[in-house]
């Protein structure tokens, strides 16, 4: 059985506004998982309450079979992390960054980190303040995998980077885990870098989570029917188009006298997060 470098068991929290409900979510070592879920669906919250910065009201989580808050300072130097927004002192280098994040990180590695800011471009002298969003974004990333970590965590940390920096990050990301057999949570509302990067796709909405499966399962095991009008079928999801009814159905439910067409990621996605999910028969 692989390693889970993440067990969340029924953790939920409570605000005035919105709940994360009894979720439960697992990492394996050596794997990507894709965290996806609209806006306000709990990604954020929920990898908040990974990293213990917000407090659980009940549930169970385990990181490397450790626990908060006892082995904290432990957790966190075997995990790299970065967000959707850059949160460096803005008066400083990435030269400046490299010093500080050297004390902190008995892993740190500096030569990797050099490399990697030359790599992507990212100028080792200018202040922060100077730099884009994306220039930002990619120094936050940078610096997350330059301490060997056994578990990255991404909350959005491909928002505001162009096509081909975002799809050599993705590649970096798939060379990290099979170089140091790590792990990766990212979370992300653009389907296509899922689609590319994760082995293991969960899906979020409205503060529960809808599934969590291998990326190829999903992808085989769910078709599309689409009609001109609404019929008697079994099906997980509907949306209805000007030119015709779509269902989204399990193989499984098929009906032989029905033509089905493949389901692209994207699609089994959107069906979950935008269709009619009272499935009928």
């Amino acid at each position: 059985m692989a390693t889970k470098c993440i067990q969340m068991r029924n953790v939920t929290k409570k605000f005035r506004d919105f709940k994360l409900d009894n979720v439960s979510l697992e990492v394996p070592q050596g794997e990507i998982v894709g965290f996806i879920g609209e806006n306000g669906a709990g990604k954020s919250t929920t990898i908040n309450l990974l990293l213990n910065l917000i407090d659980k009201d009940s549930g169970e989580i385990e990181i490397f079979g450790l626990h908060y808050p006892k082995d904290e300072t432990k957790i966190k130097q075997q995990i790299g992390v970065a967000f959707d927004e850059c949160l460096y002192p803005e008066e400083l280098t990435p030269n400046d960054m490299g010093i500080i994040l050297s004390g902190i990180y008995k892993e740190w590695d500096n030569e990797r980190y050099y490399q990697l800011l030359q790599r992507f471009s990212v100028p080792k002298m200018q202040t922060i303040s100077s730099f884009s969003r994306g220039m930002k974004m990619k120094l936050d990333i940078i610096a997350a995998m330059s301490h060997h970590a056994k578990l990255l965590v991404l909350d959005e940390a491909t928002t505001g980077l162009d096509p081909v920096v975002r799809d050599e990050i993705l590649d970096m990301f798939m060379e990290y885990v099979k170089s140091q057999n790590s792990s990766i949570l990212f979370s992300s509302h653009i389907i296509s870098d899922v689609e590319k990067a994760a082995d293991i796709v969960a899906l979020i909405d409205k503060g529960r989570i809808i599934f969590r499966e291998k990326k190829e399962q999903l992808l085989q095991r769910y078709c599309i029917c689409e009609c001109k009008t609404t019929i008697p079928i079994k099906y997980i999801s509907r949306k209805e188009t000007e030119k015709c009814v779509q269902y989204l159905i399990d193989k499984r439910d098929a009906q032989p006298n029905l033509k089905y067409r493949t389901a692209a990621l994207e699609e089994i996605l959107l069906f979950f997060m935008k269709g009619d999910t009272k499935c009928g028969d």
